[in-house]
Order: structure tokens, then C-alpha cells, then sequence
């Protein structure tokens, strides 16, 4: 079963990682991981946002 705005979770805590782990990486590199990383958890996980509309 699918949580509700388990995405939302999932985004919050790989921006808290990636700030943490990538210290050695430029601000576009990180955001370009961010943004990978994002598509990936929302391709997996509903958002808030998400299953709100689909009520």
C-alpha cells in the first residue's frame, strides 16, 4: 500500500542527506543530483499534492 505524501518525506530527507554527504560537490552538480533524485522518488511514491487532486 501506498502512504500518503510519502514522496514529500522521501524529498525531505534526500535534501538533508545530500547537504550533508556532498560537501565536496558545486551547487549545480548537487542540484543536478536533487532533481535526478526527485524524478526517481515521485516515479515510486505519491505525493501530498497528488493524491489530494485525486480526490
Amino acid at each position: 500500500m501506498r502512504k500518503y505524501g510519502m514522496a514529500d518525506v522521501m524529498m525531505a530527507v534526500i535534501t538533508i542527506y545530500l547537504a550533508n554527504h556532498l560537501q565536496g560537490v558545486s551547487k549545480e552538480q548537487r542540484d543536478e543530483i536533487e532533481r535526478k533524485c526527485y524524478a526517481e522518488i515521485l516515479t515510486k511514491f505519491p505525493s501530498a499534492r497528488e493524491l489530494e487532486v485525486g480526490k
